[in-house]
């Protein structure tokens, strides 16, 4: 029997996490990874298996649908190309497929436009309901779970664009250079993810070359760490410009972190530095606070109540170090905040 390419989609669906009646799941001989499990079929937010796996299917009319599990079986379809009904996704790490969002191909489309003579360059991508991060924080105060789901989520974000994978399924290392919260969305599951790659470095070990273009003093002002600020950012390392979207990054939780309710207190939102430069500061103004002043936001003494909190709180202290080697790595605040969350989750069953 031939299978139509929508039943042919589900039915790898089913057989990519193990559920198809006919073909069980075989324990792995190897060790087993934990992975993120969100689907229909799962009884738990975590499985089991020898890959985590993400899979995007969409039956005819209807639209697609993502599922996170596991695999053990049919590792042959990790290979395989996306098409307009499914799309799979494998990896081999922890709770590596927690944060990965995946297209359909002929799901994306491009255009380039001339307005006023100027050109236009058009992306369309999924569409996140809840904006940006920045948008969510002006109208939605938080909980600190929720605070905490939105800082492991863009964490587990920063760390997969900056670690470089190899394979045959494998991608570069990514610097953003643009990280703020404007460049962050929110899913509806409330989850983040990282937008806007305009201004991003790619670095492969194999070919060690990086395309900077000429001014290295690119980005947002307000989220620039001092080493842009006062150009002595070494333009030739790869590393110098993850350290920025560190230093960026700890402004994102500075921002989430204000909006976060603790005893009943909470701030309106406010950008970083609000209180010590212009609505639209320029490089001179940021220069003054961060490089001569070393000003870094003021961090509210609430935090200090909230075990969840007080833990966001060192972490931005660390973002912020002057010396961009002593910062924290993006893959050190992806399993601090891990633990974190994991911490929190033992509490609410204990109790």
């Amino acid at each position: 029997m031939t299978l139509d390419p929508p039943r042919r989609g589900l039915l790898m669906l089913l057989m990519a996490l193990g559920l198809t009646q006919s073909d069980p799941v075989k324990p792995s001989r190897g060790p087993l990874l934990t992975c993120t499990c969100d689907s229909p079929h799962c009884s738990r937010p975590t499985c089991q298996g020898a890959w985590c796996t993400v899979v995007l299917v969409r039956e005819e009319g209807s639209h697609p649908q993502e599922h996170r599990g596991c695999g053990n079986l049919h590792q042959e379809l990790c290979r395989g190309r996306p098409t307009e009904f499914v799309n799979h996704y494998c990896c081999y790490s922890p709770l590596c497929n927690q944060n990965v969002s995946l297209v359909l191909e002929g799901f994306i489309a491009s255009d380039m436009t001339s307005r006023n003579s100027s050109t236009q360059l058009w992306l369309i991508t999924h569409y996140h309901e809840h904006g940006s991060l920045y948008d969510f924080l002006q109208r939605q105060t938080l909980e600190p779970q929720l605070a905490l789901r939105l800082a492991v989520s863009a964490a587990c974000g920063l760390a997969h664009l900056h670690v470089e994978i190899f394979g045959t399924q494998g991608k570069p290392a990514i610097a953003h250079r643009d990280l703020k919260s404007r460049n962050v969305l929110v899913k509806s599951n409330l989850q983040c993810c990282i937008a806007d790659l305009g201004l991003a470095v790619m670095h492969s070990q194999g070919s060690d070359y990086l395309d900077i273009g000429n001014n290295p003093r690119v980005g947002t002002k307000r989220y620039m760490a001092p080493e842009v600020l006062d150009e002595q950012i070494r333009t030739d390392c790869f590393e110098s410009y993850k350290w920025t979207d560190i230093w960026a990054f700890g402004l994102v939780l500075w921002e989430i972190t204000r909006r976060t309710t603790v005893n009943g207190i909470v701030e309106d939102y406010r950008p970083p530095f609000y209180d010590v430069v212009p609505n639209d500061p320029s490089f001179e103004d940021m220069k003054k606070v961060v490089c001569v002043d070393q000003q870094t936001p003021t961090i509210p003494n609430r935090l200090a109540a909230d075990p969840v909190l007080s833990g966001l709180a060192q972490m931005m202290r660390e973002c912020w170090y002057p010396n961009p080697s002593a910062r924290l790595t993006a893959l050190r605040i992806k399993k601090t905040l891990q633990k974190l969350s994991n911490s929190l989750e033992k509490a609410k069953v204990i109790h």
